[in-house]
């Protein structure tokens, strides 16, 4: 129950190129119950003349959606890190995923790990941290393969689909040389 109400999350972000990433964190802290609580880490790999910035871009979205005018401030930046290199010296995803092992808050008691393309439902960090209860066991490690965006109504609220709370699935990998 503590864990509910004064629990860290930690969201890591690996980008590459991707124009989504703003919006992305924005979702982040949007849709949280406790924004207050989220912290945020993008590794970012862009070209630099011709990529928005991840942070810059979500400071201008989070200033429209708060409604400030100050083009100074930026609505939970501080809760933001990000790590920028060239995309001329990426090294694939996993690389970038490594980067960030080192930006995890020591007060963050939980974790996720999310692509920079991604949409949140209303509420997510309370509820991955109630899923994570109900799996009773302290070493659980939750993960899915996430359900297409069109799944969330414009309000973050879910849609339920076929009369049930569906989780995607594969329905055969094909292994290849």
């Amino acid at each position: 129950k503590e864990a509910l109400e004064e629990s860290i999350v930690f969201a890591a972000i690996a980008s590459f190129r991707d124009s989504l990433c703003a919006t992305t964190v924005h979702g982040l802290f949007s849709r949280a119950t406790h924004p207050q609580r989220v912290r945020v880490g993008v590794i970012q790999q862009n070209k630099e003349e011709e990529d928005e910035d991840c942070y810059d871009s979500y400071c201008k979205l989070a200033r429209a959606y708060w409604g400030i005018s100050n083009e100074t401030q930026c609505p939970f930046g501080s809760q933001v890190a990000i790590r920028r290199f060239s995309s001329d010296v990426a090294k694939g995803p996993t690389w970038a995923r490594a980067q960030d092992a080192d930006m995890i808050p020591q007060d963050a008691e939980f974790c996720l790990r999310t692509d920079s393309h991604m949409a949140f439902v209303q509420g997510w960090d309370v509820k991955q941290i109630e899923q994570w209860y109900l799996a009773q066991n302290e070493f659980a490690v939750i993960s899915t393969y996430v359900a297409d965006a069109s799944q969330i109504k414009p309000d973050g609220t879910e849609i339920n689909v076929n009369g049930k709370w569906e989780v995607p699935h594969l329905c055969s990998i094909i292994w290849q040389d």
